[in-house]
C-alpha cells in the first residue's frame, strides 16, 4: 500500500513539472492546458566603438584647357527682288438662260352610247319571262391639254480666273550667329579621395542562453461516434515553435492553431489548438468503401460509392471505358453535364449518361471499366494523400 501511495505521489508531481515535451491523451475531454519549457541560443547584438579608416573628398583647381564653341555674329546684304506669284481674281457676266414653262388647256366632256340588252327570267310555273334593257349613254369629263415651251431669262454667272501677279521685295541686312571653336583654358575644381584615421560603431554579435516558456490550450470537439483513445505528443523546439504529433488511425483530425510570441528575457509563446474529430472510416467513405457497379445498358451506368461525412468535402469521379476486344478506349470526368447523383442511406447512388460521352453500346457488349473517387478539400493533419484516391476496375461486364 505505501508503495502505491509513492508511485501515485511521484506520477503527480511528474504531470505538474513542465518540460520541452508533453503527452495529452483524448478520453472524451473537451478542454486540456499545460505548459512546456525550454533553453535556447539566441544571437544578440551590441555596438562598439573600432579604430577604423575613413575617407573624404577633397576638393582642389585644376587648369582644363581645349577646344569649345563660341558664336558670332556675321551680317550681309540682300539685295531687293521681284517676287511673282499666280493670284486670283473674280469675273462676272450676264448669260441668257432657258426654262420650261407649261400651261394646261381648257377641258372636255366626252361620252359613249352603251348598247341595250334583253333580260330574262324563269317564273315559278315554269315559264320564261323577258323585257329589253334600252341603252344609255355615259359621259365623262376629260382634262385640257398640257403645252410647254422654252422661255429665255438673263442671270449673272462668276468664276475666279488665275492672273500674274509680281511685288517688289526690297533690299535688307540679314544677320546670323556663327558657330566658332576656339582654344580656351579655364580653372575647375576637382576631387580627389583621402584617407584618415577614424572611429566607427559596429554591431558585434554574441550569443546568450534564453528560458522559453510556453503554455498550451488544447480544445477537443468530437464529431465521431467513437469513444477511442487519441494520443497527442507535444514538443518545443529551439525555434520557440509548439509541434503536434497525432498517434490514431480511428480519427479524422482537423486542426487550427492560434500563436502569440512576445520576446524579453524570457520568450514566452502562448499557443491554442483546436481539434475537430472525425470518424476516420466514414469521413473518408468514398475513398475507402467499395464502388459497386449495379447496371450497365447502352445507355447508362449505374454504381455506388461512399458517403462521407464531411460536410465541405467533394468527390471527383473519373471514368475509363474500352470495349473488350477494341482498339480505342475513352476516359472522361463525371460532372453534372454527364452524370446524376442521388444521396442514399447506404451511400451516393450515381447514373452517368453514356451517350453525353460519346459512348456507343449495344447489347450483349463487352466492357472494360475502371472508376476512380478521388477526394477535395479535405485539409486533416493526419491524412495521406493515397488516403484520398480508390480505383476500382471491373473486367468484362455484359451490357444488358
Amino acid at each position: 500500500m505505501k508503495n502505491i501511495i509513492i508511485l501515485l505521489m511521484t506520477l503527480l508531481a511528474s504531470s505538474t513539472l513542465a518540460g520541452n515535451s508533453h503527452q495529452v491523451t483524448f478520453k472524451g475531454q473537451s478542454f486540456e492546458t499545460f505548459n512546456l519549457d525550454s533553453t535556447r541560443t539566441v544571437t544578440r547584438y551590441r555596438t562598439e566603438t573600432r579604430d577604423s579608416t575613413c575617407t573624404r573628398e577633397v576638393p582642389y583647381q585644376e587648369e582644363v584647357c581645349g577646344y569649345v564653341t563660341r558664336y558670332e555674329r556675321e551680317c550681309r546684304w540682300q539685295p531687293g527682288r521681284q517676287r511673282c506669284y499666280t493670284d486670283y481674281r473674280q469675273e462676272c457676266r450676264t448669260v441668257t438662260r432657258y426654262r420650261q414653262q407649261c400651261t394646261q388647256g381648257p377641258g372636255r366632256r366626252v361620252c359613249r352610247q352603251t348598247p341595250g340588252r334583253r333580260q330574262c327570267r324563269t317564273l315559278p310555273n315554269g315559264q320564261q319571262r323577258c323585257r329589253h334593257i334600252p341603252g344609255r349613254q355615259i359621259c365623262e369629263q376629260k382634262p385640257g391639254r398640257r403645252q410647254c415651251r422654252q422661255v429665255p431669262y438673263q442671270t449673272r454667272e462668276c468664276q475666279r480666273v488665275p492672273y500674274r501677279r509680281c511685288e517688289q521685295i526690297p533690299g535688307r541686312q540679314v544677320c546670323e550667329n556663327v558657330p566658332k571653336q576656339v582654344w580656351e583654358c579655364r580653372m575647375e575644381t576637382r576631387y580627389r579621395t583621402e584617407e584618415y584615421a577614424c572611429q566607427k560603431e559596429v554591431q558585434v554579435p554574441y550569443e546568450v542562453k534564453q528560458d522559453v516558456e510556453a503554455t498550451v490550450d488544447v480544445n477537443f470537439e468530437n464529431k465521431s461516434d467513437l469513444s477511442r483513445a487519441l494520443y497527442i505528443v507535444y514538443n518545443l523546439n529551439q525555434g520557440g515553435n509548439v509541434i503536434d504529433k497525432l498517434q490514431s488511425d480511428d480519427y479524422l483530425v482537423m486542426r487550427s492553431m492560434d500563436v502569440d510570441r512576445h520576446d524579453g528575457d524570457v520568450f514566452r509563446i502562448k499557443s491554442n489548438f483546436t481539434y475537430t474529430l472525425y470518424n476516420k472510416k466514414s469521413a473518408l467513405a468514398p475513398a475507402t468503401q467499395e464502388i459497386k457497379v449495379t447496371h450497365l445498358t447502352p445507355w447508362y451506368l449505374s454504381f455506388v460509392i461512399g458517403k462521407s461525412t464531411l460536410s465541405g468535402a467533394e468527390t471527383e469521379l473519373m471514368l475509363t471505358l474500352s470495349k473488350v476486344g477494341g482498339t480505342q478506349g475513352m476516359a472522361a470526368k463525371l460532372d453534372e453535364s454527364n452524370t446524376t447523383m442521388t444521396e442514399q442511406t447506404y451511400g451516393y447512388f450515381v447514373t452517368v449518361k453514356l451517350k453525353e460521352l460519346g459512348v456507343d453500346l449495344k447489347p450483349l457488349d463487352f466492357v472494360d471499366l475502371t472508376l476512380t473517387a478521388t477526394m477535395k478539400g479535405v485539409d486533416a493533419v493526419n491524412v495521406k494523400k493515397e488516403e484520398l484516391e480508390r480505383t476500382d476496375s471491373f473486367s468484362s461486364l455484359e451490357v444488358k
